[in-house]
């Protein structure tokens, strides 16, 4: 019975992302929208860290299956805050579910919870950031990926960092937080 609700949900979802302006329709149903990005193949969710680091429980996969199951998501291990758990943002992922639905893009997301990251304040470790590597089969770099970066910041993103407006931190990946 929960599948067939969360698959009615997932239609409704998907059918309404073609009627509603980019911010219409939020709802505080995190984990249905962390179901609807689990379920897009267009959006594809690492399996491993780009580190090396082996720990298969913080990876940006792991982390939205924990999302879409309505856990908390871990933290790595080599983290600034260790293998704890933090529950993933609205924001964050109705943001993920728009960049697909509405604006068509399709991505690679490199890390989400897991990692480790520029500071301790970091939006990473507080469920409300994502990095992305890949947008349209493109590997971000220079001028490719700033329109993605840019659709963050008209989703509401607090921070939408590129190569292009933050060259020194983020070479080859754009970092979405909201």
């Amino acid at each position: 019975m929960k599948v067939l609700i969360r698959a009615v949900l997932f239609s409704a979802i998907a059918l309404g992302a073609f009627f509603m302006a980019p911010n219409a329709g939020a709802t505080n149903n995190w984990d249905t929208h962390a179901y609807w990005v689990q379920q897009n193949a267009a959006i594809t969710l690492l399996t491993y860290h780009v580190s090396g680091n082996y720990e298969p429980s913080s990876t940006a996969n792991a982390n939205i299956n924990d999302a879409a199951a309505g856990r908390p998501s871990w933290r790595s291990s080599w983290g600034h805050y260790g293998h704890t758990q933090v529950y993933l943002k609205h924001d964050l992922l109705f943001g993920m579910q728009r960049l697909r639905s509405v604006y068509g893009y399709s991505y690679r997301v490199t890390a989400i919870a897991g990692g480790r990251h520029g500071s301790s304040g970091s939006y990473h470790y507080q469920g409300r950031a994502m990095d992305v590597d890949y947008v349209n089969g493109g590997a971000v770099g220079g001028s490719w990926g700033e329109g993605f970066r840019q659709r963050c910041a008209a989703l509401g993103a607090v921070e939408a960092f590129g190569p292009l407006n933050d060259p020194g931190g983020h070479q080859g990946h754009l970092h979405c937080a909201w």
